[in-house]
């Protein structure tokens, strides 16, 4: 049998030739083997392969396969990983062939040897990526340099309700849910091509017709000549955390009992309306309300009738402004209504006439007729005051006022008013 000539360093691959032993004692063992395992050929003849190079958890499958190719005629091909004299793992590529006598015994096994370590890598990445692209929860999605649709993730499908064949060759536009103006759109861009990504909170549209609002991020990919050659948009559905935070504001910024701005979303709506005023230069009025003998009612009826009592109020006096006053509750029987952008003062008490009679209409609690009154203070910005607490303050004074002469009416803030001191809010 002729022996190959192992010398050779054209051999584009190492080449191992071990005797056809339990061991596989090594025969054979080329210059590009040597440069592969780091092993040279003096450390290697005359030692098994199962010592030096082969982990231990491999050994078992190797012993397999040699013996599948001992009765075999044909070349079998093996991926594995093997150790390097610097103890390194690296992945190679065996291409095992059995070396027969004359009599058709098999004397020696033949192996070519290929280091494929970058290749695995690369490929485990795409596995690792493909993973991503299956099992991420975040919609994946994406684009050529002109923007079509190349690829969608289950999530995306999930999210937007398309499937892949439907999204695959459109642009995203056909998510556009119409929200965003055609100038949010142009800065995206502009931010996307100065800076190569963008993301934000934006509104789609699912294929079902039904909004929702996600958060969104787009990259761009360039090649080595930093032309554009794909988008890639991540997004998640924000739609639950968006009303959950909303609610929670809400919560935060209206009253429980009559849905009314409440004391910290007045002081900042008070906060701009005195800015506005002092930008235009017009005038506004804050109006106090305050309940005739509500403190009876609850004694008499209970809270339910006087919580109910208070709902009813609070509609009747939204009611009776315009949409751009702002109706509040202060708590207990008190509220604050302010009026932005009067023509003239007398305006105020014409607003003050009609919201008393809108309370002193009489409400039907459980099929009892209750006829109810309210005093009101009211003082005029920027006149009366120079800031959202003092106006407060001093249309309060001017309730007082009115409770005084006798309630049921209404009373300007004037200089003079002071507060009386532990007098009966009532």
């Amino acid at each position: 049998m002729n022996q190959p000539d192992l010398q050779s360093r054209c051999t584009p691959m190492a080449l191992v030739v071990s005797d056809a032993t339990e061991d596989l004692t090594i025969r054979a063992w080329s210059p590009t083997a040597e440069r592969l395992f780091g092993y040279s050929r003096a450390e290697m003849l005359g030692q098994s392969p199962y010592a030096w190079l082969i982990p231990p958890e491999y050994q078992a499958w190797v012993r397999d396969l040699i013996h599948v190719s001992t009765n075999s005629d044909e070349a079998l091909c093996s991926i594995g990983q093997n150790v390097t004299k610097d103890r390194r793992r690296i992945w190679c590529e065996w291409h095992v062939t059995p070396l027969r006598d004359d009599h058709g015994k098999v004397v020696q096994i033949m192996a070519t040897v290929q280091d494929i370590t970058e290749r695995c890598e690369a490929e485990e990445r795409l596995r690792l990526w493909a993973s991503v692209l299956e099992y991420s929860a975040e919609g994946i999605c994406i684009c050529d340099a002109q923007q079509r649709i190349l690829l969608v993730n289950p999530a995306f499908q999930q999210l937007t309700g398309l499937s892949a064949e439907e999204a695959v060759g459109k642009t995203p536009r056909i998510l556009q849910s119409g929200r965003q103006t055609q100038g949010f759109y142009a800065a995206m861009w502009h931010t996307i091509r100065e800076t190569g990504r963008w993301h934000g909170e934006i509104w789609n549209r699912r294929k079902n017709g039904e909004m929702y609002a996600e958060w969104l991020s787009i990259s761009t990919v360039y090649d080595k000549k930093r032309q554009v050659t794909h988008y890639i948009g991540i997004f998640s559905d924000i739609t639950a955390r968006k009303e959950a935070d909303e609610h929670l504001l809400h919560l935060a910024q209206y009253d429980a009992l009559t849905d009314l701005p409440n004391r910290v979303l007045l002081l900042d709506r008070l906060g701009q309306l005195t800015k506005a005023i002092r930008r235009e230069q017009s005038k506004g009025a804050v109006l106090f309300i305050d309940l005739d003998h509500f403190k009876a009612i609850n004694d008499t009826l209970g809270h339910a009738a006087g919580d109910l009592l208070l709902q009813t109020v609070a509609k009747r006096l939204t009611d009776s402004v315009r949409s751009t006053d702002t109706v509040a509750r202060m708590g207990g029987d008190e509220f604050i209504v302010t009026l932005p952008q009067l023509h003239q003062v007398e305006d105020a008490a014409l607003v003050a006439e009609k919201l008393l009679a809108a309370i002193s209409t009489p409400v039907m609690l459980y099929d009892q007729g209750l006829s109810v009154s309210a005093s009101i203070g009211m003082c005029i910005f920027p006149d009366d005051g120079a800031n959202a607490e003092e106006l407060i303050r001093n249309a309060d004074a001017a309730m007082y006022q009115a409770k005084n002469a006798g309630r049921n009416t209404y009373q300007f803030y004037t200089r003079d008013m002071n507060e009386p001191v532990g007098k009966q809010r009532s």
